[in-house]
């Protein structure tokens, strides 16, 4: 687990996480420690939620998937309103609202993992685009089935630095998007402005400790350069500068075509053979995602960059660290550092591709592993691209900052290094290379201001009476049971129709049971909307009269005759694959009661003055405690004699021969075999099936006639006066008196 550090703002934007459902902004400089919180929520967060980001390697880095994937979004422009094309729309690169709809091919699956999310992480948001994000937002509705609220419910928690890497807009789609949206940036989208999420800004840098250069820094940053910061930066123009290969300089280039060239010709330069590493690829990991080089050519003496932060408990690398090939044969690389005594021997590192999935059981969104890549975490690193240099830290860096940088990127390539020391400029910077966004500034200024606290504790009590809101949306429970009806319906299971027909007055109850949850929401939204602290005791009495009625109801009425089906079910030959999905149903069952519970115990700590913050967290373990106990049961073949066991106790508890058939789905011969088993111990009394004076003329008869006699010989003999039952009852009693009676 990630420790949470003395940051007042770190702290904050995780509070707003855990105990809101607030949509949250996070940002800062370069070396705030965006990625470390990222990572804090991640472990400490209990929410359902998936982390999107909009290019696969960001994707990869983040422990994530990219949103395309996510959302099955197509490639193009998002005009929700745009009107349907004559002739082949397939062709247009602009979707509207129903045609983005019609591409949506979720399975069952995916729908559910959708529903249960709630929250989702977008990292390195300055590069997705507003109408991007808009398409997100109507999909949530559109598929959580809450056209009226953004998100569908999800809370969003959107991660980045606006003054880095801008969203891509090609020429031809500026026009048009310039018509729906202020700027292409996500702050633009129409859900934004109607979500308006918290902007909290982590301040505290990591990376530099030099004031000057940090003050520099937030002038690049903020296009507030003065003439004589100008000159400052231009004291460190060296044109001709060529670095000592022992002084581990990289050069930030602007585009990929240099870095690889510089790269490669340093690379030739140096004495020796070549020696290539292959990354090792498994399963479903597609090259355009991998996360280093799919071939790593070096050499001895090779200037190298790692690409990862060593997961160590030395942590004697980061992501950005250079060192120099000190040793390299076919199968190992060590690596020197400068300053440094010891030389690292090397590992390789894996990288997983993944995808979301919800475990119904366990109520969570878990990480399902595709593929993975194994390569030693490093690169060439006499150069390195600006893209590639985000969120890495260099001591000593080369920076071209020439007319081909764009928007921010100066600031990009000063703020990778430790301190303005490390740095030499190959050409001079002027007033046109440092420039920011006027939009991006603009949003900034208006949001950075907000005071948190009071609306951190507003939005607390907020967060806890959606979690009493949500106790009573029965919406989810009878659309699983109507699913499982459905799914039901296809089974070859012994007895189908006499499940289903046991299942009908469960589904009433349910349907019953939805009735009063939706006029009980009402009521307590309204409750809700007036609360304060002093009105605590009429939610406190409200509810408590809701929850009386709500758990004997989803008890006796869902829960118990659910139990009875399983237990029916459970003594078929070849049904544990249908057993598990009874037990996953029931699991959803147990589910709304735990919350009913659980909201029970909010209000009364609300009723007793007990603090917000406290409540929340205490909810939160109740859940962690609750994934931790839970598993489907593991069915197994019953034993020998169990299933008689099961027979003769629902016998003794008074229920008929046809009740007990009826609920454990076996035929009543089947049952009077069960129970006939008891009659020669005498467990079960043999008088409760033929009358003394009966017993006495079948025994007659018995014992005047072989055992092997047939059991319709005897049926016959009687005239049909006696049931093939009463005459086995009988004949049990008697054979095992014989024999008593010779041992």
């Amino acid at each position: 687990m990630i420790s949470l550090e003395k940051n007042e703002d770190f702290a904050r934007a995780a509070s707003f996480i855990n105990q809101t459902n607030k949509d949250v902004f996070l940002t800062g400089k370069a070396g705030t420690g965006k990625t470390t919180f990222l990572k804090f929520i991640k472990e400490s967060c209990f929410k359902n939620m998936v982390v999107i980001a909009p290019t696969g390697v960001a994707a990869i880095n983040a422990g994530g998937v990219t949103i395309h994937s996510f959302f099955q979004l197509p490639f193009g422009m998002y005009v929700p309103n745009a009107p349907s094309e004559w002739g082949n729309p397939e062709d247009s690169m602009i979707y509207n609202k129903n045609r983005l709809m019609s591409k949506l091919r979720f399975n069952r699956s995916k729908l559910d993992l959708i529903r249960e999310l709630e929250l989702i992480i977008i990292d390195e948001i300055s590069m997705v685009r507003a109408d991007l994000l808009d398409a997100i937002d109507d999909i949530l509705r559109a598929i959580r089935r809450q056209p009226y609220t953004p998100f569908g419910g999800v809370q969003m928690l959107y991660i980045g630095d606006l003054f880095q890497l801008p969203p891509v807009v090609k020429n031809e789609e500026m026009a048009q998007l310039s018509e729906l949206y202020a700027s292409p940036f996500f702050f633009s989208a129409r859900s934004i402005q109607e979500t308006n999420p918290i902007f909290i800004e982590l301040k505290k840098i990591y990376r530099q400790k030099d004031d000057r250069f940090i003050d520099l820094l937030n002038k690049v940053r903020n296009n507030k350069c003065e003439y004589s910061d100008i000159e400052y930066l231009n004291s460190y123009y060296q044109p001709d500068f060529e670095p000592n290969k022992s002084e581990e300089f990289i050069t930030i280039a602007s585009h990929n075509v240099i870095a690889d060239q510089i790269n490669q010709q340093e690379l030739a330069e140096l004495p020796g053979k070549i020696f290539r590493f292959n990354a090792m690829v498994s399963r479903d990991f597609p090259e355009k995602v991998f996360p280093a080089e799919k071939t790593l050519e070096l050499k001895l003496g090779a200037q190298i960059m790692f690409i990862k932060n060593d997961k160590g408990e030395l942590r004697k690398y980061y992501n950005g660290k250079i060192g120099t090939i000190a040793e390299i044969d076919t199968d190992t690389i060590k690596i020197k550092f400068k300053g440094e005594e010891d030389v690292l021997l090397l590992s390789r590192e894996k990288w997983s591709n993944i995808r979301y999935k919800y475990d119904d059981v366990k109520d969570k969104i878990e990480e399902e592993e595709l593929g993975t890549f194994e390569q030693f975490p490093i690169r060439l690193a006499w150069a390195v691209t600006i893209h590639k240099s985000q969120g890495l830290t260099f001591d000593r860096a080369i920076v071209d900052a020439g007319r081909s940088f764009a928007a921010g990127q100066v600031y990009v390539a000063l703020s990778r290094l430790r301190s303005i020391q490390g740095l030499v400029l190959r050409s001079r910077i002027s007033d046109g290379n440092i420039f920011s966004d006027t939009n991006v500034l603009q949003f900034i200024e208006k949001n950075a201001d907000a005071s948190l606290d009071a609306m951190l504790l507003d939005e607390q009590k907020e967060y806890v009476g959606q979690l009493l809101i949500r106790t009573f949306d029965w919406n989810k429970l009878l659309d699983k049971f109507v699913d499982f009806l459905e799914d039901l319906a296809t089974k070859k299971v012994k007895e189908r129709d006499r499940i289903a027909l046991k299942c009908r007055p469960i589904h009433e109850a349910i349907k019953k049971q939805l009735e009063v949850a939706n006029t009980f929401s009402r009521q307590l939204q309204i409750i809700l909307d007036k609360s304060d602290a002093a009105q605590y005791e009429h939610l406190h009495e409200r509810m408590n009269a809701a929850i009386q009625w709500f758990l004997p109801h989803l008890e006796t009425n869902v829960i118990v005759p659910f139990q009875q089906i399983i237990d029916l079910v459970k003594a078929e030959k070849k049904a544990t694959k249908f057993v598990k999905e009874l037990h996953l149903m029931f699991q959803i069952f147990e589910k709304k009661k735990r919350q009913i519970l659980q909201s029970q115990s909010l209000v009364d700590g609300l009723a007793n003055n007990v603090p917000v913050e406290e409540l929340i967290l205490k909810l939160t373990e109740q859940q962690k405690e609750v994934v931790e106990s839970q598993s489907i049961p593991v069915v197994k073949k019953r034993e020998v004699g169990e299933t008689r066991m099961v027979t003769f106790a629902m016998f003794q508890d008074g229920k008929s021969i046809e009740e007990i058939a009826t609920e454990r789905n076996l035929s009543t011969s089947t049952i009077e075999t069960h129970i006939l088993q008891f009659i020669p111990s005498g467990e079960v009394d043999l008088d409760r099936f033929v009358k003394k004076t009966d017993q006495k003329r079948i025994i007659k008869y018995l014992e005047n006639h072989t055992s092997a006699t047939p059991l319709k010989e005897i049926f016959d003999a009687f005239e049909n006066e006696f049931s093939y039952m009463q005459i086995k009852a009988v004949r049990s009693w008697f054979t095992s008196q014989k024999q008593a009676s010779t041992t």
